[in-house]
This record gives C-alpha cells, structure tokens and sequence, in this order.
C-alpha cells in the first residue's frame, strides 16, 4: 500500500492569528508530495487503503493534448469509450465485432456467398476488398492451362458425364435419372475391369466371380438347363454317351441297357432317402454289434401294420410290461440259477440246512459268541450288542436305549476307583446289588428286558482271580 498524506502541522500553527513560519509550510508541502508520489504514494485508483479514487470526468474536450504528453512513453487508458477514432484525420468506421474477428477469433457464421461479397485482399501492400467475382475471374484465368494436358476442350467433353437423367448423343459417357451409366461409342475393347459388378455379377482380380445370369446362350443358342442339372456334368471329362455305352450293353437308352429292372415307381421309392450307405448296411445282415447304453430317448424299427416306424423303447417297454406272461417251466428253461417252486423242499432246502431261523425250535451244534461292546458311561444301546464292558471314570447313571423285549445279556462292570453308580428309571436293581456295586472291585451283572421298557439287573459280589 501506498503513502497516504499525514499533516504534520500537529501543534495547529497554521491558523488565523498565528505567526506562520516557513517550515510550517513546507512540512505540509513534503507530505502532500509523498502522498502523490508515482512510485510510493498513493495510487488514487479506488483500491481500498489507496486513497480516494480521483474522477477524470468532466474533462473539457481537447485538454489533453499532444503536447501534454510524452510521445516517447506508452500510456494505458482502462476502460475508455469512444464515440470515434482518427487516425491520420481519417475516422474508423468499423463496429468492435468486426475488428475482433481480425484478432483470430474462431468462431464462423454460415453464409451463402454471392458475386457481391468481398474477401480482403493484400494489393502490392495495400489491403483491399475484393469482389468474389475478382476472385472467380482470376481462378478461371489461371486454370484454361493444365499442366501437361494437350487435349481441346472439345475434346475433354466428350468424357463429360451428364447430369442424371440427361442423354446426350454427343457425349460418351451418359448417366441415366437412376444413375446407370452408359457407354455410346458401341462395342468396347481391351477392357480390363479388376472390380465391381456388371448385371450383379462380381468381377474378380483377373477373372469373372461367382455370376447371377437370367439367361446364357453359346453361339446363338439358349443353354435352358438349371444351374442344378448343370451341376450333374462337374468333373465329366468326357463324352457322357460314351461312358454309358461302356457300362451297358450296346447303345445305352433306357436303364434295361444298364442291367437295372427296377420300374421308375420303384426307383421313386428312394426318392428324398437320406439313410448314408452304413446304415443301409445294417439292415441287410449286418453281423456288427455296437455297444450302446439304451436310454428311453432311443428307437427300434417295428413294423405297424405294414408301416415302418421307429418306436422308442419306452413304448416296448409298456408293450413287454403288459403282456408278458412267462410260465414255471420258461423259467426252468433260463438255467440252475432261477429258484421255482418245485425246490422249495428238496433244492432250497439243502441249501437251508445250516440257516438259523427265528420261527423254529433250534439246536446248536457249535457254539455261539456276540461281540462285546465297551460302554463306560454306564449309557448301553441294546441295538449295538448284548454283552458290554464298562469302566467309569465318574459317576455314572445306570440306563438303557433301544429296548427290545426278550432281550437278555451280560454287563462286566469294572468299579475299582471307585465311582459312584446310580440308576436310571425303568431299570431296576436290589438295594443291597446297589450298594455292593458302589464298592471298589469286579462285577458280573445280568439284564433282562421283558417287555421293550424295563430293565432288570442282578450283580454278583465283588470278584476275586483265583491263584
């Protein structure tokens, strides 16, 4: 910020009635030059702390003059309006918007130029406007000669391409209103047309493409055979007669000559057959197997009433389910394996001689062992085994699951902690049994269920190994 004027006649020495010194004065004039000093002071521009911003307005015209100012010093003029400009004595006329498209503005507005329009030209130094019919008549004139080009104007519009729709005998190129273009100097030679179409046939590198033709004739003739019956002579190599009088016997004509008999309905019956040669081959005999995993989805050939079909298995399966009905000597007949009535008795019977049953009286021969089960949580599941062992570690709740009645076993329980012992509900056991049991040692306990629900326990007293 700049200095500001600060009045240094603080005693008030200037004043009516007062001596007035010199130096009084001349304080006052060194702080005023500060405040205006271009460097230091002031800028009196409107920023705040700058001092009151000091209005040009009102300036009388021409009070500044050329004179006032120094021609060898740029000067700055912010925000100045003019109402016009001289230079030379001469006024400039153009508007703001038209001087700033000279200075590289990049926008551009859409104009239908016309003959009376002007483009600014340099003249030899002298920037001129310039009618665009200037313009056409200098481009004209420079282009009547082309380099290298000997051919007349006549000449050039021969190959001149008329507008569509407009033929002309005189020109050798015409278009037509749909675009086609035509060649009127008749037949033409030496052409070489590398691509395109002609008709909508392609032409190829060097030669013609595939070819969509509504009609062909060689030598005059219409050739009014199908591209499919034209397709039957691909690879003949020779005369197709002759082949067939080779494989026949004299002039071949009818398919007799060929050794063939069929009738012409008989060979009809092949028609729109799409069986390949294998499986043609399998109907006649074929002796070769493929292993297959049948599935409902697959077929068989059955015929129905004098018609093929294939039926899917599913159906012979229905077919088989409902009808069949098989007899005892059918199933003799499938071999030693298939039981039937006949050997229960005599062959099922021999088999059954060493087979326990559960409905009869039994009598054991050798003897019988269970397995033994270990269970020291004092918990035994009837379904695991008869015979247990059991070793708490704690105390233990006598209990059973499973339950079947009739059941009936042996529990070895090994107390020699000892642990407390109790029992479950539905189990029962002689006070004294209990209070035995609850005793370090060795016993032998024996259960029986009756009836599917309760249990009931005898124990032995403590077991001592003999010596």
């Amino acid at each position: 910020m700049g200095t500001g004027y600060v009045r240094n006649d603080t005693a008030d020495n200037i004043a009516d009635g007062n001596v007035i010194n010199a130096s009084d004065l001349d304080g006052e004039f060194d702080a005023i030059q500060s405040a205006f000093n271009a460097s230091t002071g002031h800028s009196h521009d409107g920023t705040s702390g700058e001092g009151p911003q000091i209005d040009t307005a009102g300036l009388a015209d021409d009070s500044v003059t050329p004179a006032k100012l120094d021609s060898t010093l740029n000067y700055t003029v912010n925000g100045l309006t003019a109402t016009s400009i001289t230079f030379g004595g001469s006024s400039l006329t153009p508007t703001a918007a038209e001087i700033n498209i000279l200075d590289g503005d990049t926008s551009a507005t859409a104009t239908t130029l016309v003959g009376a329009d002007r483009l600014v030209v340099n003249d030899a130094g002298s920037m001129k406007q310039v009618a665009l019919t200037d313009l056409t008549t200098y481009l004209e004139g420079s282009m009547d000669t082309l380099n290298g080009l000997t051919s007349s104007i006549t000449e050039l519009n021969y190959n001149d391409i008329t507008t569509l729709g407009t033929v002309q005998a005189s020109k050798v190129v015409t278009a037509d209103a749909s675009g086609n273009i035509n060649f009127n100097s008749g037949d033409m030679t030496n052409v070489d047309i590398n691509s395109g179409t002609i008709d909508g046939t392609n032409i190829g590198v060097s030669s013609a493409g595939t070819g969509n033709f509504s009609t062909l004739s060689i030598g005059g003739t219409a050739i009014t055979s199908t591209a499919t019956e034209l397709n039957y002579v691909d690879g003949v190599t020779s005369n197709i007669q002759t082949q067939l009088d080779a494989k026949g016997t004299g002039t071949v004509s009818t398919l007799s000559d060929l050794g063939i008999n069929a009738t012409a309905a008989e060979l009809n019956k092949l028609d729109n057959v799409t069986s390949s040669t294998a499986e043609f081959n399998i109907l006649d005999g074929d002796t070769t197997a493929t292993s297959t995993t049948l599935v409902d989805a697959d077929r068989t050939i059955v015929n129905d009433a004098g018609v093929m079909k294939q039926v899917a298995m599913t159906d012979v399966q229905t077919y088989v389910n409902a009808n069949a009905s098989i007899t005892e000597s059918q199933i003799s007949n499938l071999g030693t394996s298939i039981v039937i009535t006949s050997d229960i008795g005599s062959t099922v019977q021999a088999y059954d001689a060493d087979t326990a049953k559960t409905d009869v009286a039994q009598s054991f021969t050798a003897s019988q062992r269970g397995t033994v089960t270990a269970d020291n949580d004092g918990s035994f599941d009837l379904n695991a085994s008869n015979y247990f062992t059991c070793t708490p570690t704690g105390a233990i709740d006598l209990a059973f699951t499973n339950e079947t009645a009739g059941q009936t076993g042996m529990i070895l329980l090994v107390n020699t902690t000892p642990q407390v012992i109790t029992v479950a509900a539905d189990v029962f056991l002689s006070d004294a049994d209990l209070t035995t049991i609850n005793v370090a040692g060795t016993y032998l306990m024996s259960y029986y269920c009756p009836d599917g629900t309760n249990v009931y326990l005898s124990a032995t007293p403590a077991l001592t190994e003999g010596s």
